[in-house]
């Protein structure tokens, strides 16, 4: 035999055999492709959030949140939510945030309490990217010093929601 065919009969028996045993490579493959971000500290952050610990009355509406827009575009959804049982609703939480303008989610206490932790789940999106943060603060609901609560008493609409009644007096 010549020294050609035996090569070709070699590889022919090589070629041969990695089609029997495999060549150890994948036939298919799965992977995971998760994300993670960081929450940048600074003030260039793509959400900036301010939350406070803070004092206030029973039925006193007030700022949970600031929340400032870095996006490129404007923020066209905000949602807020508590997830726990509180004393402590959220009242208004904003439609859409310009671009490098600052909103607030507006809360109340609905009781007093002794200090609560409160954890507000928020998200903010501007066209298809979206943001959320859960900042927690301590916010402390206590009865006015005179015995009554201060904030104004909320009527019904028809449409279910429930606005602060407004006081109106004639000036002469």
């Amino acid at each position: 035999m010549s020294r050609p065919t035996v090569q070709l009969g070699v590889l022919a028996v090589l070629v041969g055999l990695a089609a029997v045993i495999g060549v150890g490579g994948f036939g298919t493959a799965t992977v995971d492709r998760g994300g993670a971000a960081d929450i940048a500290d600074s003030d260039d952050a793509t959400l900036g959030v301010e939350a406070r610990d803070r004092t206030v009355t029973v039925n006193e509406t007030f700022p949970l949140l600031n929340l400032t827009n870095h996006f490129e575009a404007n923020v066209t959804d905000v949602t807020a939510d508590i997830k726990t049982d509180s004393s402590v609703n959220i009242t208004d939480t904003p439609a859409s945030i310009d671009v490098d303008s600052t909103k607030s989610v507006m809360a109340k206490c609905t009781k007093s309490n002794d200090g609560e932790s409160i954890t507000i789940t928020t998200t903010a999106e501007a066209r298809s990217t979206a943001v959320q943060v859960e900042p927690t603060v301590e916010i402390t609901c206590k009865e006015s010093e005179n015995g009554q609560n201060d904030g104004p008493v909320p009527v019904d609409t028809p449409n279910g929601t429930s606005v602060p009644q407004s006081r109106t007096e004639e000036v002469a």
